[in-house]
């Protein structure tokens, strides 16, 4: 039966148009068969990735609501002590804007797969952008005591999506302090070299393995952290690097990552071109990932 199945898949379009045929039909068979097994291990594999990405997303969604819903219940009861409720009341905000960048995580990615992500660019300053981000992640590292050390030297102007580029040099941030232990320390720093500025992140946390510094910016791709001595713990969907990269590569640049290894810390760069005399405003849509 399975014969038959092969021969109607096509078997015949690969055996030689000789009167041999049949000296060849095992060997043809065979191709065929392994053809079908390996289409599907494929499936079965895109299969079990939809189902680990499902579990992921379920579970990175349900965690800041558990924490949202904990503290609004604990709130109702007891509200007297004033400074339980001014905690309460950060963890909430802190947990909703969370679930709510992971939502638009997942929405600009379908954007970029799609290739209906724009950029509304103009001339503008990277140190004010940084400033931002800065700004946006000191209550994640405060409640982690993590210290933020920013050195933003003259950035010069570059053209660009304000908006976007925070979005980048925030997931930098957020990836950094995300793998830095407490009491850890979080740099940042910005400096021009000739017709490019570079914005450096780096950190004095778990490091990067050697192996997964090539797949480091693929999307839905994070390294298997335990918490180990270091005291940093892992969450997200794996998204915020490969958004990054793409933003950065759609506004002319480049971005990398290096690490010495685990426990060593590891640093993002990322390397834009300064404008041109006379450049303007303009939109831009980026081509399907």
């Amino acid at each position: 039966m399975r014969i038959i199945e092969a021969l109607r898949a096509g078997v015949a379009d690969v055996l030689p148009k000789t009167s041999d045929y049949l000296d060849h039909l095992p060997e043809a068979v065979a191709r065929v068969l392994e053809t079908q097994r390996a289409a599907r291990r494929q499936a079965d594999s895109v299969t079990r990735l939809k189902d680990e990405f499902l579990a992921t997303l379920s579970h990175e969604l349900r965690t800041p609501l558990n924490a949202i819903v904990g503290w609004t219940q604990y709130l109702l009861n007891d509200h007297s002590d004033a400074d339980r409720l001014v905690k309460g009341l950060q963890v909430i905000e802190r947990n909703a804007r969370l679930q709510a960048q992971m939502v638009e995580d997942l929405l600009d990615m379908s954007r970029m797969l799609a290739g209906k992500l724009r950029l509304e660019t103009r001339p503008m300053d990277l140190a004010s952008v940084a400033e931002e981000a800065i700004a946006a992640v000191r209550p994640a590292a405060e409640a982690r005591q993590i210290e933020l050390h920013p050195a933003l030297g003259q950035g010069g102007v570059i053209l660009g999506d304000p908006a976007r580029l925070q979005q980048v040099v925030w997931n930098l941030l957020m990836n950094a302090i995300k793998f830095t232990p407490r009491q850890g320390r979080v740099s940042l720093s910005l400096r021009q070299h000739d017709d490019t500025v570079a914005l450096e992140v780096s950190d004095n946390g778990r490091g990067i393995k050697g192996e997964f510094l090539g797949s480091v910016f693929d999307r839905f791709t994070q390294e298997d952290v335990s918490t180990g001595s270091t005291g940093s713990t892992a969450s997200g969907l794996g998204l915020g690097l490969a958004i990054a990269r793409h933003l950065v590569e759609l506004h002319g640049g480049q971005i990398r990552a290096a690490s010495a290894g685990p426990g060593m810390g590891a640093a993002f760069t990322v390397t834009l071109p300064l404008a041109a005399a006379g450049s303007g405003a303009s939109a831009s849509e980026t081509p399907p990932a």
